[in-house]
């Protein structure tokens, strides 16, 4: 069981550093000029989906065979790279079509993206885990299921908020005349690298 959740744990820690689950929410969060409020609220649901539908995938493929995660993941991670190519060619055509650097308005619309982008790429890499939790028991399966959901709901949100902060020192009045031209190119690059990111 000690072998279990230190393996569960590192990966837990490790996966949400990866850029592509909290570089999306932060441009996006600088660009519509959300507040810290908004942005922990926006970072925590965005998380939560991600972590929610990694739990869901690991206890069905433990107890339905490993081999429907590799189908999964080629769906979940086309989904998702759809949704995030189709959100950057929003921000791009604001920019283009508005010139203007601080207009604002895809709010709710980026979120529900990025939610849907999240939840169709769970994180295949933590499924084995479940193989070996479920014949441990319930209890195991519940321990792993907690300590992924933990870690992102805690780690994603810091992420991004340390790197608005990062964004905020590095403010040069130039970029802020193409920051929505900055945003839909990294969503839209996200959205083509995403099936190759583990």
């Amino acid at each position: 069981m000690v072998v279990l959740i230190s393996g569960v744990l590192t990966l837990s820690v490790l996966h949400p550093l990866l850029p592509n689950h909290w570089l999306p929410l932060a441009l996006i969060a600088r660009g519509e000029g959300w507040n810290r409020a908004r942005v922990l609220v926006f970072s925590f649901l965005i998380s939560l989906a991600h972590s929610l539908s990694t739990v869901l995938l690991g206890i069905f493929v433990a107890f339905l065979g490993f081999s429907i995660s590799e189908k999964h993941e080629f769906l979940g991670k086309t989904l998702s790279s759809f949704i995030l190519i189709i959100l950057g060619l929003f921000y791009l055509s604001r920019h283009f079509r508005t010139g203007n650097p601080h207009h604002h308005g895809f709010g709710v619309l980026s979120v529900s993206a990025l939610l849907l982008a999240m939840f169709f790429s769970p994180c295949i890499e933590i499924t084995p885990f479940y193989l070996i939790a479920v014949s441990l028991g319930w209890h195991a399966v519940v321990i792993i299921s907690l300590i992924y959901i933990l870690t992102s709901v805690i780690l994603i949100p810091s992420m991004v908020l340390l790197s608005l902060k990062g964004l905020k020192l590095a403010t040069l009045h130039i970029l802020e005349h193409y920051e929505d031209l900055l945003i839909g190119s990294v969503l839209i690059l996200f959205g083509f690298i995403n099936p190759f990111l583990k």
